[in-house]
């Protein structure tokens, strides 16, 4: 078990350097996925899809942001939450790293997207998920320090 205090601080590193990187997630991904809910959702529920739409792109534009908030919750004794927000704020960021490997593989090949993924692990953006996926990964001791 770790302390909260290495838990806040991969955190808040990971969350710098995800807005350092320009991690926003992928935007540009739920724009045309708020256009298809809109569009082919039965009209009872298409202003709720698109509540819960433009909510989460919101989440994917501070995911590093929300990796922050996330150390600072566990340092406040709100594990669970801060738990939470890391995984939210590296998920949305993972998603976006990982359809733009998958955008590689459909139009090269499984050797270039392999690359293209292991480059990604070595910039700014893999340091962020690496701290991120520890800090949410590790137990904490919720010891008093």
């Amino acid at each position: 078990m770790v302390s909260k205090k290495v838990h806040c601080v991969l955190a808040v590193v990971a969350g710098i350097i995800a807005l350092l990187a320009g991690l926003t997630g992928s935007i540009g991904l739920y724009g045309p996925l708020l256009t298809l809910a809109t569009d082919y959702a039965p009209a009872e529920y298409a202003s709720i899809l698109g509540l819960i739409l433009l909510i989460l792109t919101i989440f994917a534009a501070l995911g590093g942001a929300i990796v922050i908030l996330g150390g600072l919750l566990i340092l406040a004794n709100r594990f669970f939450i801060g738990r939470f927000c890391i995984g939210m704020g590296i998920g949305f960021e993972a998603m976006s790293a990982i359809f733009e490997v998958v955008l590689v593989a459909i139009g090269g090949s499984f050797i270039t997207a392999l690359v293209s993924f292991v480059v990604l692990l070595t910039t700014l953006t893999g340091i962020a998920f690496i701290c991120a996926i520890v800090a949410l990964v590790v137990p904490i001791s919720k010891e008093k320090v």
